[in-house]
């Protein structure tokens, strides 16, 4: 069996289309992509214990709260403000993309 290079196998793209390409690559990289609470918070640096404190709950609780696959919008709003330590809530908001369309939720 033969293998064939990508570059033989495309399409020809044109420039633009290639240049399109490209930004999305990189916007892909830029972006970064969070699947879970959990993840969310430790890529803030931030422990369950002081999540917790901050959020005057208890460690437990955040877990439970990272367990749960449908968390209150408030929920995820209390959290964001957390980890952002923003003074007030009304300086966080949260962006959903459904294909094509972005909303922001405040």
């Amino acid at each position: 069996m033969t293998t064939k290079k990508w570059s033989d196998m495309r399409p020809g793209f044109t420039e633009e289309q290639e240049a399109e390409i490209t930004r999305s690559r990189e916007a892909l990289r830029s972006e970064e992509i969070i699947y879970s609470l959990s993840e969310l918070r430790k890529a803030c640096g931030v422990t369950q214990t002081e999540l917790a404190e901050e959020l005057e709950l208890t460690q437990p609780r955040i877990s439970t709260l990272e367990k749960n696959n449908d968390p209150k919008l408030s929920t995820l709003k209390a959290i964001a403000k957390a980890l952002s330590n923003q003074t007030t809530q009304d300086n966080v908001s949260l962006r959903i993309q459904i294909g094509e369309k972005e909303f922001l939720l405040t």
